[in-house]
């Protein structure tokens, strides 16, 4: 699993990445939130995004929102990590389609559970991707042999040349 770190202040990137690698976590890093939407584009395996809310260039809410709406069909939890705690700004974490957050400063065991759980939910999307693509393949399957068998139906009724005055 490979985790996206998003902050403009280095030591901040360096304590979530430790963080990560002394739990088996790969990261990459990104210094805004532009540089953040361009690397999910890029790199197919990021499967968590940790994301600052404020930072130069692009914000995290803007960087969200772009991240979201550019993968519609790939679930990428973003997770604000962020110093700012008011209703208000965790309300719009969420709005523009933030998944959680944790407080800064960080708390090791709690970064960690969340993540883990995130990854939880991830693999149970993949797993109802697959089991979606096998019942579409299936019901296709279906509706040709159906397809078929109708076919067959009715050509084998114009062949009757039996009379029925009943």
């Amino acid at each position: 699993m490979k985790v996206l770190v998003v902050d403009d202040h280095i030591y901040n990137r360096d304590l979530l990445g430790f963080i990560l690698e002394d739990h088996d976590y790969e990261y990459l890093e990104a210094n805004n939130g532009r540089e953040a939407v361009e690397m999910v584009a890029a790199h197919d395996d990021i499967t968590i995004v940790l994301m600052d809310v404020n930072m130069p260039v692009m914000d995290g809410y803007e960087a969200t929102r772009n991240i979201k709406s550019a993968n519609p069909d790939r679930y990428i939890p973003i997770v604000f990590v962020t110093a700012l705690d008011d209703e208000e700004t965790l309300a719009k974490c969420l709005s523009v389609g933030g998944d959680d957050f944790v407080p800064k400063p960080v708390n090791e065991n709690v970064l960690v559970a969340k993540v883990k759980a995130h990854q939880r939910t991830v693999q149970f999307y993949k797993e109802l991707q697959e089991t979606n693509q096998s019942l579409s393949y299936h019901q296709k399957l279906m509706d040709r042999e159906h397809s078929i068998v109708e076919h067959v139906f009715q050509n084998s009724m114009k062949r009757v040349a039996s009379d029925c005055a009943n």
